[in-house]
């Protein structure tokens, strides 16, 4: 199953992420830091201010003039305005605290102090308009968010993209040099896997080259063996078909029941010699070449069937053919005999009454049996339905790019092959 995201990709979404919640916590932050440094200016400005009215009480005992029109002192709470009353409660005076408020782009300021005679609060209040404020800067304080964000944000994907491309790179190496490697084509150039900077990479490509050649040496030991059995199979099998062919000729030496071995004998040798022929193939596909040919599947499949009706003596079993007269493929003769022999003689082995129904269209061929709970072949192994015939049908299609499908309920037993290459 593959994957829905690249490491690349799970890396930039990540990224993007991390990137949206550091601007904000950014910004933020920014608001925060500049909003606190207007407030520590005023309070330093204000306390100069306060600590002159102070010393003009200390001396005159009477409140001096406003240094500035925004500026006003006030000598006790009760001399306070209203509204300032209102928008600073009593609760929130505190000598030296300065308190504020905002309206639209203007805020209000008040800071209260300490009479040096009286042990009161007087207060100073200061207004800024924003309106009136004509100094002038390059950046006002959302342009210089904006700029510090952006040059920000700029270093910061550089630096992630960087990061990420460090840990990308090696990783589409391996993946890339993964790609590379196929059954059966390996060299000693492939396997070397590319160089890694990550030693966990590292380590995943060794172990990786070292499984793989471990299951080629196996499967090379594996097709070895095979061939060299059925090569050595072949010779017994050939001396074997040729003395049954000599004691045919001389039927009247033998009597009923000799006949009957004799045939025996015959199947077997013809089942040995095509099961021998059939691994062969499999295990020598790059050695052996098959020439194509336009195959009559009906006229196949009823040889097939002549072949191996033996299977059904002493059974009570029905054949039913549903293949077209002219249904013809062009391909190997050789492997779709091997294909069409292994799917009858399985199912007329393993069929003890019913009906087995083959048929076939321009696609597909199918081959279905009647089974029961007594049936033999409910013992074998469930690996590949039944017998060892659908073990080589299965590797056979596995070559030709065939597609087998097996379907197995209580009453029948069926395998459908699509003879069309995928």
């Amino acid at each position: 199953m593959r994957a829905k995201v690249s490491i690349a990709r799970f890396i930039a979404l990540r990224v993007l992420l991390l990137m949206a919640v550091l601007m904000v916590i950014y910004s933020l932050t920014v608001k925060l830091v500049y909003q606190w440094g207007t407030y520590d200016n005023t309070h330093y400005f204000l306390s100069m201010e306060a600590d002159k009215v102070f010393d003009v009480l200390n001396k005159h005992e009477q409140l001096p003039l406003p240094s500035d029109k925004y500026t006003q002192y006030f000598l006790n709470h009760s001399a306070l305005p209203q509204k300032l009353k209102t928008l600073f409660p009593t609760s929130l005076h505190f000598e030296g605290e300065l308190l504020s408020y905002e309206q639209g782009s203007d805020i209000l300021y008040l800071l209260p102090y300490r009479h040096p005679k009286t042990q009161q609060l007087f207060y100073i209040v200061h207004t800024y308009k924003s309106q009136d404020d004509l100094y002038e800067v390059a950046l006002d304080i959302s342009e210089l968010l904006i700029a510090l964000g952006f040059l920000t944000l700029i270093i910061v994907m550089l630096m992630v993209k960087n990061l990420a491309w460090s840990i990308v790179k090696p990783v589409r190496s391996l993946q890339q040099w993964a790609v590379t490697i196929r059954p059966g084509g390996l060299n000693r150039q492939t396997l070397n896997p590319p160089q890694l900077k990550f030693t966990e990479l590292k380590t995943v490509a060794d172990c990786l080259k070292e499984s793989i050649i471990t299951i080629e040496n196996h499967n090379e030991q594996e097709k070895n063996f095979l061939r060299t059995l059925s090569h050595e199979l072949r010779t017994p099998l050939a001396i074997t078909k040729a003395a049954l062919e000599l004691l045919e000729k001389k039927p009247e030496d033998l009597d009923d029941g000799q006949l009957k071995k004799l045939a025996r004998m015959r199947r077997a040798n013809t089942n040995m010699l095509s099961t021998t022929e059939c691994l062969l193939w499999l295990w020598s596909i790059n050695e052996r070449t098959l020439s194509k040919e336009a195959v009559n599947l009906s006229d196949l499949v009823q040889a097939c069937v002549e072949v191996n009706r033996y299977l059904l003596q002493r059974k009570s079993v029905d054949i039913a053919l549903d293949i077209p007269s002219d249904l013809s493929f062009y391909l190997e003769k050789k492997l779709l005999e091997m294909l069409v022999n292994n799917l009858v003689r399985n199912a007329f082995q393993y069929t003890e009454q019913g009906q087995i129904t083959i048929t076939a269209d321009k696609h597909t061929l199918v081959v279905k049996n009647a089974t029961s709970h007594e049936s033999s072949f409910v013992e074998e192994s469930d690996d590949y339905g039944y017998g060892v015939g659908l073990y080589l049908v299965e590797k056979l299609c596995t070559q030709k790019g065939w597609l087998l499908a097996f379907k197995r309920d209580e009453c029948s037993f069926s395998v459908s092959v699509s003879l069309l290459s995928h």
